[in-house]
C-alpha cells in the first residue's frame, strides 16, 4: 500500500511538473514572441522617423538654398535688363 501511495505521489509531482514546465516554456515563447515583435516595431517607427525627418530637412535644405539662388538670378537679370537698356 506504502508503495501505491508513492507511486501516484510521484506520478502526480511528475504531472505537475510537467504542466509547470509547459506553462513556464509557453509563458517565455509568448514573452519572447511579443518582445521581439515590439523590438521589430520599434525599429520600423524609428526608421520611418528619420526618413520622414531626412525627407523634411532635404526638402528644407532645398528650399533654402533654391531661395537665394532665385532672388541672386532676378536680381541678375535686373541688372543685365538695366545694362541692355
Amino acid at each position: 500500500m506504502r508503495d501505491i501511495f508513492f507511486a501516484c505521489l510521484v506520478v502526480g509531482f511528475l504531472l505537475v511538473d510537467a504542466f509547470l514546465v509547459d506553462f513556464l516554456v509557453r509563458l517565455l515563447v509568448v514573452f519572447l514572441v511579443d518582445f521581439l515583435a515590439a523590438i521589430f516595431w520599434m525599429c520600423v517607427l524609428c526608421a520611418a522617423t528619420c526618413v520622414l525627418t531626412c525627407f523634411v530637412a532635404c526638402i528644407g535644405f532645398v528650399d533654402a538654398i533654391a531661395e537665394p539662388v532665385s532672388k541672386n538670378a532676378a536680381a541678375i537679370i535686373d541688372a543685365m535688363s538695366l545694362c541692355i537698356q
